[in-house]
C-alpha cells in the first residue's frame, strides 16, 4: 500500500477542501452570493482568485451599508497582502478612495504604505506615508473613545513605517531624526481623558513602543553599517523579523 507524504497531504488538502465547497452545494454559479464566513473559508482552502470574485459579488455598496462595505474590503485587502499582491492592493485601495468611509481610509492608505514598501518604493512610500501624516493631523479628533485609540495606533502605525521607508530610501539622518522623535512621543502610554472627556480610562491606554521600534532600530543600524550594534538590539527578540535580521547582520 502506498501512503502520501506529509508534504504531499498539505498540498492536497486546499483543493480537497476546495472541492468539497463545490460538491456540498455551497456555492454554484449564478445561484446566490456567499456570505463572508464562507468566503474567508474559501479562500483558506487555497482559492483566493475565487474568493476575490465571490467579494465582488457579494460586497455592498458603502454608501448602502458602509460598516459591512468595510468588512468585505478588509478581508479583500487581506488576501491581497496574504498572496503578496502589492500592486492590486495599491490599485484597489486607490480606486475606492472617492467612496469609502472616512473612517476606513486611514486604515486602507496604512496597507497601502506597506504595499510600497513590499515593492521596494522607498522614496514614494516616504513621501506618501509624510502627506497622510499631515492629513491625519488636521482632522478633527474623535470624542469616541475607540475611535481615539484606533486613530492614534494608525498614526503609530504610519510613523513606523515611515522610518522604514526612509532607513531603506538612504535617507539616515531623516530615519534617525523622526526615530528619536517616535521615542519621545511615546515615552509614555497614550491616554485620552482630555479628548474624550471621559473621567477613568482603565482601558484607555495604548503602548506604542515595543520590539517594532528595535527592529526599526536594528534595521537602521545595518544600512549604516554597524552590525554588531545590530545584533545587540536584537538579543531578546525572538520574532521571524528579528531572526532575519540578525541573519543579515551576521553576514
Amino acid at each position: 500500500m502506498t501512503f502520501l507524504s506529509r508534504d504531499c497531504k498539505t498540498k492536497i488538502r486546499p483543493l480537497m477542501r476546495a472541492y468539497l465547497f463545490v460538491s456540498l452545494g455551497i456555492w454554484a454559479q449564478g445561484a446566490h452570493a456567499l456570505s463572508l464566513n464562507e468566503i474567508k473559508t474559501l479562500a483558506a482552502s487555497g482559492a483566493t482568485d475565487w474568493a476575490l470574485s465571490e467579494l465582488d459579488k457579494a460586497q455592498p455598496a458603502p454608501s448602502k451599508n458602509p460598516f459591512t462595505w468595510e468588512q468585505y474590503e478588509r478581508t479583500r485587502l487581506d488576501l491581497y497582502e496574504r498572496e503578496a499582491r502589492w500592486t492590486q492592493l495599491i490599485q484597489r485601495v486607490e480606486s475606492q478612495l472617492a467612496v469609502m468611509p472616512s473612517v476606513f481610509r486611514a486604515y486602507a492608505e496604512a496597507r497601502e504604505a506597506m504595499a510600497l514598501l513590499e515593492l521596494g518604493r522607498y522614496a514614494r512610500a516616504a513621501a506618501f506615508i509624510d502627506e497622510r501624516l499631515q492629513a491625519l493631523k488636521n482632522k478633527p479628533a474623535s470624542k469616541d473613545l475607540a475611535d481615539a485609540q484606533e486613530d492614534a495606533a494608525l498614526v503609530a502605525q504610519l510613523q513606523r513605517l515611515e522610518i522604514r521607508a526612509l532607513t531603506a530610501a538612504g535617507q539616515y539622518a531623516k530615519a534617525q531624526q523622526k526615530l528619536s522623535a517616535y521615542k519621545t512621543q511615546y515615552a509614555q502610554p497614550l491616554d485620552f481623558r482630555a479628548q474624550t472627556g471621559i473621567p477613568r480610562l482603565p482601558q484607555g491606554y495604548i503602548s506604542v513602543l515595543s520590539h517594532e521600534v528595535t527592529r526599526l532600530e536594528a534595521r537602521l543600524s545595518l544600512h549604516q553599517g554597524n552590525a554588531r550594534h545590530a545584533l545587540q538590539l536584537l538579543e531578546t527578540d525572538d520574532s521571524e523579523e528579528a531572526i532575519w535580521l540578525s541573519a543579515l547582520a551576521t553576514l
